[in-house]
């Protein structure tokens, strides 16, 4: 969940001593805060609502506020949720990744929709495609003797044929040639041993 840490009547600190107070604050949150900056960070989805109140009243004590992006936590559930589902996909689980946001989320398949493209500027079709290619990647990269037929199966392509324009569609070659580059790659002898 992304966070900012606004100043509120504190005169002018430095950057060191706001980033310490902070530091200081989110120590109590399970699972730590990561700073992404010296006024923004991420807590950890685990993070609970007394947690939160805790965060909140050591921070407004410093004179500081939290603000959190709740959009932002959605969008990042939304597609936590997308790739673990794609990463978990085989032959057996179920298709409709849709399926897997409206029994994670309390939310109804449109409002899931609409949301994640206002938010995103992408449809959540769109991102599924695109967590899809990338597993085919590492499947070709990690699996060396995969087939592209077992890929299709194992992430619910309707065919070989289908996983191949979805793929050069978005890499802007075929799974064939892709897996033909990372076999130049592989043999090629290294100038650095």
């Amino acid at each position: 969940m992304k966070v900012t840490f606004n100043r509120v009547f504190i005169p002018k600190r430095c950057k060191d001593c706001f980033q310490n107070t902070i530091t200081d604050a989110c120590k109590r949150v399970d699972g730590g805060v990561t700073l992404s900056s010296w006024y923004e960070g991420e807590l950890p989805d685990s993070v609970t609502d007394a947690e939160l109140e805790l965060l909140r009243n050591d921070l407004s004590q410093s004179g500081f506020e939290l603000g959190i992006d709740r959009d932002a936590a959605l969008v990042n559930q939304i597609e936590r949720i997308i790739i673990e589902g794609v990463r978990t996909m085989d032959e057996s689980s179920e298709p409709d990744l849709f399926l897997w946001l409206t029994d994670e989320l309390p939310f109804q398949r449109n409002y899931l929709s609409r949301f994640y493209s206002k938010q995103t500027g992408m449809t959540i079709q769109c991102f599924i495609i695109a967590t899809k290619i990338r597993r085919v990647k590492e499947l070709i990269l990690n699996e060396e003797t995969i087939t592209l037929t077992d890929i299709a199966f194992r992430l619910h392509f309707s065919s070989v044929a289908h996983l191949s324009k979805q793929f050069k569609l978005i890499t802007g070659r075929t799974p064939s040639q892709h897996r033909l580059r990372i076999k130049k790659a592989r043999n090629r002898p290294s100038e650095y041993v």
